[in-house]
């Protein structure tokens, strides 16, 4: 028994000065808390926007001719009565979501969390944003679940690091996905528990090959992880009967580790709260030397000739977006010098600067054959992302420094960016009026 001056939500992994015991917290003291504790309004609005966000994500993503393609095959192979915003197919529960986070990530511009090394958002926005509709469920649910599956999903994704060779997406994710649609159907602490346990049990592998290679079937690892979440949640709402704790056979099975899984963070704040929004699209780590090249940009000329340009960055951008001279769309997203070539060219990391277009661009080109990337590791000390930047013109060189960009926690993106941002993307499949009718929606209706 653990001794009465220990503080239920503030358990760390270490020796308890009372009693001697190793004291952690583990996913049923994350699930009592949850059920315990209303989640306050900031938390609840920080909710609302990152639906607003992970919407407007899909909804462009949705243009996309692959995704315009599935949902296609959907409607004729999957039929139901779901039709997501800017589109017109009908299709099931289980397509709606599906469909929801491979179009979400489609165009990288979406959410996520730094510590987790990943996204807890997208999957479960997709599987309950399914199940809500199926349910005829209120916004306030939404919100309700989201909060459920993102602190859950966070806190194991914290701790749930993958192997080399692999691709985050499509692991963790699952799980936050199984507790947000869990507590969507009202299954409680311990319903929430098992339909965790239920997607850890089949948690999948998913490998970091298919952006190497240029392959966007990467873009189905949040989708099977919203589908599987989901199916997991539904399975423990029929009573089948999950193990007691598959997250940690895993840990060490499917991930590969040594060791016991760690105690998961302290229960002392939200960690919705530490997310980040994109101002840009690309994969995160692309956009501390795009933020970097956006810098000098404003102090060099359209007639400038570049001689040489020098990004430094921290090891696991390198690590994860060394590809170079991208031929996909996919390959340009996971590419820091693509993304860096095309902000110097363009000034702008929309969507657009990895499309098919961007991509015959020679001038980016061009420039994105100058650039040189050293990996330094002083630039992500303690969990620091910072970039250096130098561009050599004829004698001159200019030098900048970026060591957070819009979106971290310490630069936040105000709700007027991401209203901004939801309206630039939603508006081309939305039109002007019904895409303000779901800001209002998201962000105000009762």
């Amino acid at each position: 028994m653990r001794c009465a001056q220990e503080n239920l939500y503030h358990r760390k992994l270490t020796n308890c000065h009372y009693c001697n015991e190793l004291i952690m917290t583990t996913l049923n003291d994350v699930l009592t808390w949850l059920s315990t504790t209303r989640a306050p309004v900031t938390v609840r609005e920080r909710a609302c926007l990152l639906i607003l966000d992970c919407l407007g994500c899909m909804i462009a993503g949705s243009r996309a001719p692959e995704v315009k393609r599935l949902a296609t095959l959907q409607a004729r192979l999957d039929p139901g009565t779901i039709v997501l915003p800017g589109s017109t197919e009908a299709v099931s529960m289980s397509a709606a979501a599906f469909r929801f986070a491979l179009a979400t990530c489609r165009d990288e511009a979406c959410e996520g969390l730094a510590r987790a090394h990943g996204r807890p958002g997208v999957a479960a926005i997709a599987a309950i944003w399914s199940l809500g509709t199926q349910m005829g469920a209120s916004r306030e649910k939404m919100v309700d679940a989201l909060i459920v599956g993102y602190e859950v999903g966070s806190r194991l994704g914290e701790v749930m690091r993958i192997k080399k060779g692999m691709h985050v997406d499509g692991t963790f994710t699952c799980l936050g996905a199984a507790a947000a649609a869990a507590h969507m159907l009202d299954l409680g602490p311990q319903g929430i528990h098992a339909a965790v346990q239920i997607s850890a049990i089949q948690m999948p592998s998913t490998l970091y090959l298919p952006i190497r290679e240029g392959a966007d079937s990467r873009n189905t690892y949040l989708a099977h992880a919203a589908s599987l979440g989901l199916q997991s949640a539904i399975s423990a709402s029929a009573g089948l009967i999950a193990p007691t704790d598959g997250v940690s056979e895993a840990y060490q099975i499917t991930l590969g580790h040594d060791h016991p899984l760690p105690s998961l963070p302290a229960i002392d704040h939200w960690h919705l709260m530490d997310g980040y929004f994109k101002p840009w699209a690309a994969v995160r780590h692309v956009h501390y030397g795009a933020a970097a090249g956006l810098q000098l940009r404003q102090a060099l000329t359209g007639t400038d000739q570049l001689d040489a340009v020098r990004l430094f960055i921290y090891e696991e951008a390198v690590v994860y977006c060394a590809n170079r001279a991208p031929r996909t769309t996919i390959q340009a997203q996971f590419s820091l010098t693509w993304g860096l070539a095309a902000m110097l060219v363009l000034g702008d990391l929309g969507p657009e600067a990895f499309s098919p277009e961007a991509l015959a661009n020679q001038k980016i080109r061009d420039l994105e054959s100058l650039i040189t990337v050293v990996a330094e590791p002083a630039l992500g000390a303690n969990g620091m992302r910072s970039a250096k930047l130098e561009v050599d013109v004829g004698s001159q060189t200019h030098r900048s420094f970026v060591d957070r960009v819009l979106g971290d926690p310490d630069m936040p993106m105000s709700n007027d960016d991401v209203i901004a941002k939801f309206l630039r993307y939603a508006r081309p499949s939305l039109g002007e009026k019904l895409a303000n009718e779901w800001v209002h929606q998201i962000l105000h209706a009762s």
